[in-house]
């Protein structure tokens, strides 16, 4: 059999992936035809050039240091793996990209090649995925996990804020009456008035059951709080039409300010929760006098 040596530049140009050759200081020394499909670069253009032209400004820093246990002979955690990162098209545009580093050696210079792969598909399939599993599948709202890890941002960055606490009244009797199809449809119609109730900084979220928190930012003043959770109240408590009839639903509501009345976020559904609570008390106490509630938030 002849011995036919194929030179790596044709093995390279001859894979569907795109592959970049990196040497230690981070100079690109080779790239292969399919980067041009990928991000749009003719391989000349990228020859000589620093790798951070294909890096988004906010990972260099990391990359600096990856390139840096390169040369020391490391074996960087890129290696063996494709995690799904962001690489700078040709027009300047992210690109979501698959890429898996391997180590090798050309005329006695030790290089990293790293294999690129277009990973928009399971980008966005990753996204849905993330979405799915922080949203209230019945309502569409943010599910209690979502809530916890918005709220918990906020207290780290010391912003401040109002929480509503909600819960439904009369809702028994919708699920008694019609069934829990019908109280379904009354969630979903409370979470769309909700949500609707809310601006883009704002996070309206299922708790549980028929228990509903909205976080509303930069909302502390106690006059400003208490008329947000009166429009509230009244907008949950307009008809709507249920089974071919006309329905409504009442709300108790309590509340709390961040960083006012508590400091952390056990403390503040707390505080909302023990706030509602009480204005539920105040309401039922109204009940039994046959006298019409307030709209129903308690604040410290």
């Amino acid at each position: 059999m002849l011995d036919r040596r194929i030179p790596l530049r044709t093995v390279l140009d001859a894979l569907g992936d795109a592959v970049v050759l990196v040497a230690a200081d981070g100079r690109i020394v080779h790239v292969n035809a399919a980067m041009f499909d990928l991000l749009g670069f003719a391989p000349h253009e990228l020859v000589g050039a620093s790798l951070e032209v294909l890096i988004p400004a906010r990972y260099r820093g990391g990359h600096a240091r990856w390139l840096g246990d390169f040369a020391r002979g490391h074996s960087p955690r890129l290696i063996g793996r494709r995690p799904v990162l962001r690489a700078l098209s040709r027009s300047g545009e992210e690109r979501p990209v698959t890429i898996m580093v391997s180590a090798i050696e050309v005329d006695g210079e030790r290089l990293a090649m790293a294999s690129l792969r277009d990973a928009t598909s399971f980008d966005a399939q990753l996204e849905h995925a993330i979405e799915r599993s922080r949203t209230d599948p019945l309502t569409g709202l943010a599910n209690r996990s979502h809530l916890l890890d918005d709220l918990a941002a906020r207290v780290a960055a010391g912003d401040a804020f109002g929480l509503l606490f909600l819960d439904l009244t009369q809702f028994k009797r919708f699920n008694d009456s019609y069934g829990h199809l019908a109280g379904d449809e009354v969630l979903r119609v409370v979470a769309q008035r909700l949500a609707a109730s809310v601006r883009k900084s704002d996070l309206a979220a299922r708790w549980a059951g028929d228990e509903f928190v909205l976080v509303l930012d930069a909302l502390v003043d106690p006059a400003a709080l208490a008329q947000r959770a009166a429009t509230v109240a009244a907008r949950l408590g307009e008809p709507f039409a249920l089974a071919g009839q006309s329905a409504q639903v009442g709300v108790n509501i309590g509340a709390a300010r961040h960083p006012l009345d508590a400091v952390d976020v056990q403390g503040l559904l707390a505080e909302a929760d023990r706030a509602m609570y009480a204005a539920k008390a105040r309401s039922e106490a109204f009940a039994a006098c046959a006298r019409d509630p307030p709209a129903a938030a308690v604040l410290r």
